[in-house]
């Protein structure tokens, strides 16, 4: 069958308008001509494979890495760098339409990053003493000998690792890799056990005006390039609150900045190993005025608040975190998110109950992949006479 791709949906797939409906297909751009063939329906969705580019787009490269292709890792590679920001700008924009009635402002605020040599955690499976990643939608072993998203010292690494002895005595487990770009951490997992193989037990990134120190068992957002970026969102010059809350704090990379904001701060994380290190990080940059503390966020209250910042996992914010964002609605809330369609759907749902949308953007956290990092400042439900916001317009369904 031939097809012309009219949009690139979630997980990289081209959308192409077939005779029972649209087609997924993957590795494939916006207005290109192809020849496919359906490989597989589930209830009302069909999937695609690309065999012949009839009509290339412009924006197609050839993709540097030997495993692109087979490795589930990358989904863009054979996407120009300018172009993915477009792709992802098209996604987030989709699903903002559709879920929230939301435009997406031309305005948007965006910021990029080098395209490769990011990563600042990397998950490698193990089997049977062979190291790699999964393949694309399948829990079979991709062997990778290369990954142009490790900077240079974690690939090298990885690769003197490649013949270490506990590793090749491994049926199956995990090697996570942390780094800074300079230095190398090393932990294996086995049958919940772990044992550090390389490298400090901690990796010390250094943003702008704080030291953030993390273990490879700790979440760390993926890029390095991008940290000082999530900051800049908690900076609010011409405020100065009382009290603010870090939903989801992990080791404290947001509480950081959101205690320059707030005279006093509770920081709310459920596990353990991320709140040891947050309570490390209070004291590696001489901060007092957080009280860091162990619980389920969707399970718990927090003091009414002057600002809220709030960075859950993909599934978003819970129904009951929502509810008490809404009895109780901070002067700010500042929600990250790396799912755009539970993005969207919390953002309706909370303008729906009165917030108001100050301003939205992408960080782009993983070139050559559709995931990407959103953002959005959102002003509580009350008098505008109670808070100064800054010159940025309004952005309403």
């Amino acid at each position: 069958m031939i097809g012309t791709v009219r949009d690139v949906a979630r997980g990289g797939h081209g959308v192409v308008p077939g005779n029972n409906g649209p087609v997924f297909i993957p590795y494939v751009l916006c207005g290109e001509t192809i020849n496919y063939r359906i490989s597989c329906r589930h209830r009302s969705v069909q999937w695609g494979v690309a065999e012949e580019i009839l009509e290339k787009s412009p924006h197609r490269i050839e993709p540097p890495c030997p495993h692109y292709g087979t490795c589930g890792g990358c989904n863009l590679q054979h996407a120009d760098y300018p172009h993915q920001i477009e792709i992802k700008r098209s996604i987030l924009k989709g699903n903002l339409q559709r879920i929230a009635s939301i435009t997406l402002p031309e305005a948007c605020d965006i910021t990029t990053s080098p395209p490769f040599r990011y990563r600042t955690r990397m998950i490698l499976q193990i089997r049977h003493g062979r190291m790699g990643l999964f393949l694309r939608g399948s829990h079979d072993l991709e062997p990778i000998t290369q990954c142009p998203l490790m900077s240079e010292a974690m690939e090298d690494t990885f690769r003197q690792l490649s013949a270490n002895r506990d590793i090749l005595a491994v049926e199956s487990g995990r090697l996570i890799l942390l780094s800074n770009g300079i230095q190398v951490s090393a932990l294996l997992e086995t049958g919940g056990n772990h044992r550090h193989l390389h490298g400090p037990g901690e990796i010390l990134f250094s943003l702008p005006q704080f030291q953030f120190s993390v273990a490879p068992g700790n979440f760390v957002q993926a890029n390095r390039f991008t940290l000082s970026q999530f900051h800049r969102w908690v900076n609010f010059p011409e405020n100065e609150w009382e009290k603010g809350v870090d939903l989801y704090a992990g080791a404290g990379f947001l509480t950081l900045p959101l205690s320059r904001q707030c005279r006093s701060i509770t920081a709310l994380e459920i596990s353990a190993l991320n709140v040891k290190s947050l309570k490390r990080n209070l004291l590696l940059n001489g901060i007092t005025s957080v009280s860091a503390q162990r619980k389920r966020i969707g399970a718990s209250t927090w003091p009414v608040s002057d600002l809220v910042v709030a960075d859950p996992p993909r599934t978003g914010l819970p129904a009951q975190v929502r509810r008490e964002l809404v009895n109780h609605p901070p002067r700010r809330l500042v929600y990250f998110s790396c799912d755009s369609a539970t993005f969207s759907r919390d953002l309706a749902h909370l303008i729906g109950e009165g917030f108001h949308l100050v301003r939205i953007g992408i960080i782009d956290n993983t070139p050559q992949s559709d995931h990407m990092e959103m953002v959005a400042s959102l002003r509580g439900a009350m008098p505008e006479q109670e808070e100064s916001l800054s010159a940025a317009p309004e952005i309403r369904p």
